[in-house]
C-alpha cells in the first residue's frame, strides 16, 4: 500500500482498515467530534451535537471542501520542505482507534515531538524527518485510562491541555460519573511523571485567546 509519496507498512495484527495512510490518518482525526468527541452523547442532543462538532469542525470541513487543507494531507511527503509538522488534535480516545494509530506511525517511522521540540521548529529549526505532534484536550480521565498506558506502551510523546479550575479533587458524585471527568491532580501528577507528556493550560475559553492584547 502506497501513500504521501512512500511505502506506507500495516501494523502486524491490526484490523483492515487500521493501516491507514497518514493523510487519511489526519482527515479521521480532525473529524472526531463528528462520531461523538463533542461531548457526552447522554446530555446532548442530537442537534446541539450537530452544531457543537460544526464548531470544532468547519475550518477542516470548508478547507476539505475548497482544497485549503495543508499540503500534508493531500501531496507526496517528498514535497515535505513546506510540510511543517503536522499535529494531531484528540479529546476523548478509544484503545483501538488511538493503538491503531500510534502503531501506524511508529510503524511507517514517524517521530513524535515534545512541546520543546515544536516551539524550535516555530522558531525556524528544521524537525526531524516525519516529525508529527500529538496534542490532548481538556485532560479527562479518559487520558490517565487509556492514552497514557498506550502513550508508554509506544514511547510516543503528547501534549495534554488542561483546564486547572476543572481538576477537583472534591469533584460532585454528577462529575466524577461522567466519561468525560476531569483527571484528579493525583493522576496528573502520574501523567508528568511519565515523562512523555507535556502538561500545558488549556483555558476555560481558549476561543477568546486570539482577542485577548497580550
Amino acid at each position: 500500500m502506497r501513500g504521501n509519496g512512500h511505502q506506507v507498512r500495516i501494523c502486524p495484527g491490526t484490523p483492515r482498515g487500521a493501516g491507514l495512510t497518514l493523510r487519511y490518518l489526519r482527515i479521521r482525526t480532525q473529524f472526531n467530534a463528528l462520531s461523538g468527541d463533542s461531548g457526552d452523547p447522554s446530555v446532548m442532543g442530537p442537534l446541539k451535537r450537530a452544531r457543537s462538532a460544526w464548531h470544532k469542525n468547519s475550518y477542516e470541513i470548508l478547507g476539505l471542501v475548497n482544497g485549503g487543507l495543508p499540503g500534508f494531507v493531500h501531496l507526496p511527503w517528498s514535497a515535505s520542505p513546506g510540510f511543517g509538522v503536522p499535529v494531531f488534535h484528540y479529546h476523548v480516545v478509544t484503545p483501538q482507534a488511538l493503538e491503531a494509530d500510534l502503531c501506524h506511525l511508529r510503524t511507517n517511522g514517524y517521530t513524535t515531538l515534545d512541546g520543546d521540540a515544536f516551539l524550535a521548529h516555530l522558531r525556524g529549526d528544521r524537525p526531524a524527518e516525519r516529525a508529527v505532534l500529538l496534542t490532548f484536550d481538556d485532560g479527562p480521565r479518559n487520558f490517565f485510562t487509556v492514552a497514557l498506558p498506550l502513550l508508554e506502551r509506544f514511547r510516543a510523546r503528547a501534549m495534554a491541555f488542561i483546564a486547572p479550575g476543572l481538576h477537583l479533587d472534591d469533584a460532585s458524585a454528577e462529575v466524577l460519573a461522567s466519561p468525560r471527568r476531569p483527571m484528579t491532580w493525583a493522576e496528573l501528577g502520574r501523567v508528568h511523571s511519565s515523562g512523555l507528556v507535556d502538561i500545558e493550560c488549556h483555558t476555560l475559553e481558549s476561543r477568546y485567546v486570539p482577542r485577548w492584547p497580550e
